[in-house]
């Protein structure tokens, strides 16, 4: 085995994402992470935006959309012949801290 060189394993595509969310920060928080992890993002900010892109599908390898819209848009995906799998997310969750504000401010009798 000395001296001998491994051969160098094929490269691999990255897994192409398509992803759905009208929330700007919450979409580029969510596409940075992934992108992070070594796949590709295409975002839209729109179901419609998608719509408008469907030969984008046809290069995607997965479609991950927000649970509020995506539960509309994932039957005319499927309508217009787009198969690809899909993953829902939940809307961006408030941070803790704001949480107990808003928890402080509907119920002040409960603190203190």
């Amino acid at each position: 085995m000395e001296g001998e060189q491994l051969a160098e394993l094929p490269k691999r595509q990255p897994i192409r994402v398509l992803f759905v969310e009208d929330d700007r920060r919450y979409r580029e928080t969510v596409a940075d992470e992934l992108s992070e992890h070594g796949l590709a993002v295409q975002s839209f900010g729109d179901g419609a935006s998608l719509l408008g892109s469907l030969d984008t599908a046809a290069e995607a390898d997965v479609i991950v959309l927000n649970w509020t819209s995506g539960i509309d848009l994932l039957p005319q995906l499927r309508h217009l012949g787009v198969h690809l799998p899909v993953v829902f997310l939940p809307g961006p969750a408030l941070p803790p801290v704001q949480d107990c504000l808003a928890f402080a401010r509907a119920r002040p009798e409960r603190i203190g």
